[in-house]
């Protein structure tokens, strides 16, 4: 089943906030929230082009090997107080477009020390040489890397807008219907968006405040890669997708450090791709309840 929980429970996990991401494209695909349809999706694959939001704009100390009065010094932290304002922005800042599974790599890179690297290029040397150094002076090469903590903030910035939007989707039913009774309006909204979910062998969905249960009969058995198959065709994905799918199912089952009733990391690869699609002419099923059906089978078909 697919409701607003699951995105919360996802965010609780530490290592969860991609899952959470997926899920509330998802939902909000479901509510035809526009806005944050697009931020999730910029989240999930990138902003490319696209300006991101001011808290992707990682803090950078610059080091590099310098050689200075015939004497070299590694991994020097540089001198940058001679620089203009401007310049020393652009050298002490990385904006991050890349996708949230890019971030999540580098936090894991950082851990076991080789962590992110914006190299500066040949002109900004000479310049932080020119106004900031000296005497005889050169700069070999320089880069800059993340201050402490600086993509984890980024993680945690992601992570609290979108428990925001979650906060967002439960205050809209407090306020939907002033005159509707909040329990009720609560139970349509989960209703609305279970509509046409697939779901695991024998579940039951609890709507609501659990009292209200509702059965959904079963299309995906647990680890039936034909009833997963054929539940993503009846939602129009594309044979070739659920080939490549079945790819990264055996590939990833192959794996010895995941656990069996997870995604492991060519299928989330999978599923981002699949919400690159969504709406486009590749996949235009998923503008209706294509996405819902996507997750919410690979979940059945993994048992969880």
């Amino acid at each position: 089943m697919l409701t607003v929980e699951d995105v919360i429970a996802a965010l609780r996990n530490p290592r969860g906030l991609e899952d959470a991401l997926i899920l509330a494209h998802v939902v909000a695909h479901k509510l035809e929230n526009k806005t944050m349809e697009s931020w999730v999706d910029a989240e999930l694959t990138g902003y490319g082009d696209v300006s991101p939001p001011s808290y992707r704009r990682i803090a950078l100390s610059v080091y590099g090997d310098v050689v200075e009065y015939g004497r070299r010094y590694q991994n020097e932290q540089l001198r940058l107080s001679g620089l203009s304002e401007k310049s020393r922005t652009a050298v002490t800042t990385r904006v991050a477009t890349e996708s949230i599974s890019v971030v999540e790599d580098w936090i894991l890179k950082e851990r076991n020390g080789a962590g992110l690297r914006t190299v500066l290029r040949p002109e900004q040397c000479q310049e932080i040489v020119k106004t900031s150094y000296r005497g005889e002076c050169r700069i070999e090469r320089a880069w800059g890397v993340p201050v402490a903590g600086a993509i984890l903030q980024v993680r945690a910035d992601i992570r609290s807008k979108l428990l925001r939007f979650i906060i967002g989707i439960l205050d809209d039913v407090k306020v939907s219907g002033a005159l509707e009774d909040p329990e009720k309006a609560s139970n349509r909204l989960v209703r609305d968006l279970c509509k046409g979910i697939v779901v695991g062998d024998n579940a039951t969905i609890l709507i609501g405040d659990r009292k209200t249960q509702h059965s959904i009969s079963c299309s995906v058995s647990c680890r039936n890669f034909v009833t997963l198959k054929r539940a993503l065709q009846d939602c129009g994905v594309a044979e070739s997708d659920v080939d490549d799918l079945r790819r990264a199912v055996e590939l990833d089952d192959d794996r010895t450090d995941r656990g069996k009733t997870e995604f492991g990391p060519l299928v989330r690869e999978w599923i981002r791709v699949m919400v690159g699609k969504a709406g486009t002419d590749a996949w235009r099923a998923a503008t209706t309840s294509g996405l819902t059906t996507l997750y919410t089978a690979l979940k059945a078909y993994y048992g969880t």
